[in-house]
């Protein structure tokens, strides 16, 4: 993750809001779900935007006042497989994988890492069929 895709705690913290919100929001809806300065929210909304990792879904009114709604460019696993990619540099992933699965008591975690196994297998294998 170069630069330009990283994200500051501050923007961070928004993309959460975005990301666990069904329906875009507008800077006013995050500020109320966020305890930071409202003029932090607006730069981050526009740092996130400058870097393409929300977009303007929408021009609405909130009250009176015409005001532009934001959806997230940017998809939460996306961006943490990008952190993790980053931060394991050289390291074997199948190792780190490896010892996720040393450490997890969640069946339902185990069977959606089978489902994604299996998924990509099957991508792989009609690829080489083509």
């Amino acid at each position: 993750m170069n630069a330009k895709q990283s994200l500051t705690k501050k923007e961070l913290e928004i993309m959460e809001i975005l990301w666990d919100n069904d329906k875009p929001l507008t800077a006013s809806d995050i500020k109320e779900k966020h305890t930071v300065n409202p003029n932090t929210v607006e730069a981050c909304l526009r740092t996130l935007l400058k870097k393409e990792k929300i977009k303007v879904a929408d021009i609405v009114y909130s009250n009176t006042v015409l005001c532009r709604s934001y959806t997230p460019v940017l998809k939460r696993d996306e961006y943490w497989a990008s952190c993790y990619r980053q931060s394991a540099g050289d390291k074997n992933t199948t190792q780190l994988i490896a010892q996720f699965i040393d450490e997890t008591d969640d069946l339902n975690e185990i069977g959606q890492l089978e489902d994604l196994i299996q998924k990509k297998k099957d991508e792989l294998s009609h690829r080489e069929k083509s």
